[in-house]
């Protein structure tokens, strides 16, 4: 079976479990539908702090899409902190995991988040939603809401 991937969980010299997964692989016709590449203006939300105070953070970022694989960063020079997030798309669907740095001059002084997250292309392809899961300084897992907003697309860009 060539379109089938065996995936194994090992543990130490023992084969625990085997599946049986068709690879993920995204139609021609799916991607000029969707094409992930260029601006985006990311937003997410979690509460935070002692006072679980509802914060948001928001970044200018830039896309780049490989086959089924996107990377979304912080565009330099834009903001008190640095996102990189790497997904794996599945038609509308993103899952993947992202890290956060923030500068010294933050509120949370150069602290670095970083989790999983699942994300929804809508249908028109403008928006991203979905959620984030991590933890913060006190060793709690948090999940907070994320919304990607295309700015421009990477056509627009070369031009």
């Amino acid at each position: 079976m060539a379109d089938t991937l065996y995936v194994l969980t090992v543990r130490g010299d023992w084969v625990m479990s085997s599946t049986f997964v068709k690879p993920i692989r995204i139609s021609e016709a799916m991607r000029k539908v969707y094409t992930f590449s260029g601006m985006w203006h990311s937003r997410y939300s979690a509460q935070m702090g002692s006072k679980q105070k509802l914060t948001v953070i928001e970044h200018h970022c830039i896309a780049y899409q490989q086959g089924e694989h996107l990377i979304i960063e912080t565009l330099p020079g834009t903001g008190d902190s640095y996102l990189l997030a790497r997904f794996t798309v599945d038609g509308r669907i993103l899952t993947g995991t992202y890290h956060s740095q923030n500068t010294p001059g933050t509120a949370a002084q150069e602290a670095a988040y970083y989790g999983a997250a699942q994300m929804i292309l809508s249908e028109d392809g403008a928006t991203i939603t979905g959620k984030a899961v991590g933890f913060g300084r006190s060793m709690v897992v948090k999940v907070s809401d994320w919304q990607l907003t295309r700015v421009q697309n990477a056509a627009a860009l070369r031009h």
